[in-house]
């Protein structure tokens, strides 16, 4: 029922088992959504009325009959009888409310914890968030003109199942977790801002469980763990964590942590998956463990504060950009290397430097990053060499391999085939070109945004393919073979 399909600010359900994500998105008009059920329908948490503007409130009420529901909606600024009002975020599955028969007491029931109280108004802190929920008796002539007082009682308490933290609320911001806790649930204190300190002694951290867990300042574990996906993901206050006592990570688990300045794993991990530490602009210390063996996609993208980095040779792996955006000025890889993934030492403006030995797939040729003797991937783009000579046995030269070369004013090759696109990308000094022999394809893009490069010129005895937005208009282009080899 989304996009607008609700022309009228209010909707009843006499029964609803599910909704699905989403399912009210876009409706202008809505307020009120009323349940005659006491049970909330599964998953009516997850963002079911986002983008209604006007949107107040879900009502649940404990018990209700039309004409009771029609005086109701007769007077907005009204509530009747006995109603529960709350306003719901993810990861809430349902809440019931019943009056105990024959006391002035009520029931309150959420996730099988349930919770009796005297007070009218109450506040319940659970997982990642606060539910506020309202509940309102009094009688048949007495109004309440306005339905959000203020909330007068707070349970807070850590929510645990099964020695598994699944959420709660701390006093002074820190939580200290003992032995019979061995793990924090996934997403368990997602968005909390109140939490600054953890020290914790169980074995594992779920997914989420302090994402944007924004003023988290110090992490502390006193056993070896595991930390899921995502698990301090977005925490930008984040300085301290205990990495020596981490035995698995999970992907994008300290992304954007832009506080962290020093990472020192133990021995033991084999992996650091994809975007784990992607925009940890402030490390300055990074000491891989000597078991290393992959290095995933974007793990290290856009540390810039890393002057050096130091590759265990037992890293086989490097993902696709996992050393992107670095301000490193010298590089060495392991002789174990077997996999270079695209668009790696892309936008290392400061790389001077690349090193390599005894290893059958990679090498170094005058200066430049070689695969398998014939492909040339990667130039460093600060090494100051006006004139570069591609080698003979050089046949294609890779995407980005020259990429933002600053240094560079004149390129000579012999015997290359292919120039794939990008590979000359903005170099700034590139003024001359001359390609020999059998050049076969110029890609798109390949002699772009060159503001100096003026001349090229192909002396080839094949049709030379050059696409489309290959080369910039200015250049002046010469074939010394016949007119239609081009």
């Amino acid at each position: 029922i989304d996009r607008g399909r609700i022309f009228e600010d209010f909707i009843v359900f006499d029964k609803v088992e599910y909704m699905g994500t989403d399912c009210f998105v876009s409706n202008p008009k809505l307020k009120y959504i009323f349940f005659k059920s006491p049970y909330l329908p599964r998953n009516t948490a997850q963002s079911i009325v986002a983008l209604c503007p006007k949107f107040k409130s879900l009502i649940v009420p404990v018990t209700t009959s039309d004409k009771e529901f029609e005086r109701f909606k007769s007077r907005e600024s009204t509530r009747k009888k006995l109603q529960a009002v709350s306003e719901f975020s993810n990861d809430c599955d349902g809440f019931i409310w019943e009056k105990i028969t024959g006391v002035d007491e009520y029931r309150l029931t959420i996730d099988e914890h349930t919770f009796v109280t005297q007070e009218a108004r109450l506040t319940f802190a659970f997982s990642k968030k606060t539910y506020r929920i309202q509940v309102i008796s009094h009688n048949d002539d007495e109004e309440i003109e306005d339905a959000n007082v203020s909330f007068n009682y707070t349970i807070k308490m850590p929510v645990v199942k099964n020695n598994v933290l699944v959420g709660g609320s701390f006093d002074k911001g820190a939580i200290l977790l003992k032995d019979n806790i061995i793990k924090i649930g996934k997403r368990a204190f997602e968005g909390d801002l109140n939490i600054k300190e953890l020290v914790f002694e169980g074995n594992e951290v779920g997914a989420s469980a302090f994402e944007s867990a924004l003023n988290l300042i110090t992490a502390r574990f006193n056993r070896p763990l595991s930390l899921g996906n995502s698990a301090f993901r977005n925490c930008a206050k984040l300085v301290n964590v205990d990495f020596d006592k981490v035995r698995e990570i999970g992907a994008c688990c300290f992304e954007n942590c832009g506080m962290l300045e020093k990472v020192i794993f133990r021995e033991g991990i084999c992996c650091i998956p994809q975007k784990a530490f992607r925009r940890c602009i402030r490390i300055k210390e990074f000491v891989f463990p000597m078991s290393l063996v992959e290095l995933g996609q974007e793990a290290l993208r856009g540390c810039m504060g890393l002057a050096s980095l130091r590759l265990p040779e037992t890293l086989k792996t490097i993902g696709d950009g996992a050393l992107t955006y670095l301000t490193i000025k010298e590089i060495v890889l392991p002789h174990s290397l077997g996999k270079f993934g695209e668009n790696n030492l892309q936008s290392c403006s400061y790389l001077e430097k690349i090193s390599i030995e005894n290893n059958e797939l990679f090498s170094i040729e005058n200066g430049c990053l070689v695969y398998s003797k014939t492909t040339l991937l990667r130039f460093p783009p600060a090494r100051k060499a006006p004139h570069v000579v591609i080698p003979d046995n050089i046949k294609v030269i890779a995407k980005d391999a020259f990429r933002d070369s600053s240094y560079v004013e004149t390129i000579e090759a012999k015997n290359v085939r292919r120039i794939e696109s990008g590979a000359f990308y903005g170099c700034s000094s590139l003024q001359l070109v001359v390609l020999h022999g059998n050049i076969e394809i110029i890609e798109q893009e390949a002699f772009v945004h060159c503001p100096n490069l003026s001349r090229m010129e192909i002396k080839s005895n094949k049709c030379v393919k050059i696409e489309q937005n290959a080369i910039d208009d200015v250049v002046e282009l010469e074939i010394t073979d016949k007119e239609e080899n081009v």
